[in-house]
């Protein structure tokens, strides 16, 4: 799924989207967008916009035989309304009010299906350094976020809700390099109205660094380089219950060249469960040729 970024979040210039070299995602100019020519503001001080989403699903024996009622059709509704207000050069601020409902189904809805109304982002942007020899700021608050291609985290833009932290975010680039430190407390989703508080049992940090390049040819080539470190003091697998704690030491190269493209990204995990030790590793790997 393509992430969503807001549009105060710097980016480094790059023909490679950052989901991967095959999952494209275009952003709309502000100018062409509905609410802005509804109410036609000062786009370099004032930027709206909204989605409207409905999805839906319909299962058939969801529960796999274990209960007898198990069909399940239901229609998935959701709702954002989002402001970008740039207050100076160096200031802006960001808020996005969701509300999600799930209509239809004789089951009761998950946290990230039903939410009457909450901040999905509200986080100020405050630029540090711009310069000829680089660009840094600052996003404090609630915000979303994807690093890379989404593999380890992501805007989890499938389910009804996306996924939100609130979190303080360094944002550097420099030349080719874009390097990003963080640390922020998942937020919990599902209830009433404005009801959402950070989940300070669930903590993730991290630094996460990317190099991109592309050559007169057309060829372009990038590598991520990264550790995210994860938290959870209630962790729970099966009938265990304990402190989590996880630390992802990856990298990726990704990039096309003629009709070729590739991404690929291993990744080493090490940490601790309770009284048990964690240590698990992945290679995933996506090349396709494009006719």
């Amino acid at each position: 799924v393509a992430a969503t970024s807001s549009p105060v979040e710097g980016t480094l210039e790059s023909p490679i989207p950052e989901t991967g070299p095959l999952r494209t995602r275009t952003d709309s100019e502000p100018d062409l967008g509905f609410l802005n020519q509804l109410i036609a503001p000062d786009q370099d001080v004032l930027r709206i916009g909204g989605e409207i989403r409905q999805q839906f699903e319909s299962w058939r024996n969801r529960e796999f035989g274990l209960t007898p009622e198990s069909d399940d059709d239901f229609l998935l509704q959701r709702l954002y309304f989002e402001v970008d207000y740039r207050a100076s050069e160096r200031l802006a601020g960001f808020t996005e009010i969701g509300s999600a409902f799930k209509f239809g189904s004789p089951f009761e809805p998950s946290p990230i299906d039903q939410d009457k109304l909450f901040f999905q982002q509200l986080f100020a942007d405050v630029t540090l350094l711009d310069s000829e020899s680089g660009h840094s700021h600052l996003v404090i608050g609630r915000q979303t976020f994807s690093l890379g291609s989404g593999r380890l985290v992501a805007t989890r833009n499938g389910p009804n809700i996306r996924r939100s932290f609130d979190a303080v975010r360094l944002i550097m680039e420099q030349g080719q390099w874009n390097t990003q430190v963080f640390v922020g407390a998942d937020v919990t989703f599902g209830g009433g109205a404005f009801d959402n508080s950070p989940n300070t049992d669930r903590i993730l940090w991290g630094v996460y660094a990317t190099r991109t390049q592309a050559t007169v040819d057309g060829a372009t080539s990038g590598a991520d380089a990264y550790h995210l470190g994860y938290r959870n003091r209630r962790g729970r697998f099966d009938n265990l219950i304990g402190k989590e704690q996880r630390h992802s030491i990856g990298t990726r190269w990704y990039g096309r060249r003629g009709g070729w493209d590739y991404n690929i990204e291993p990744v080493v995990q090490f940490g601790s469960f309770g009284d048990k030790a964690i240590f698990a590793w992945t290679i995933a790997n996506v090349v396709g040729y494009t006719f």
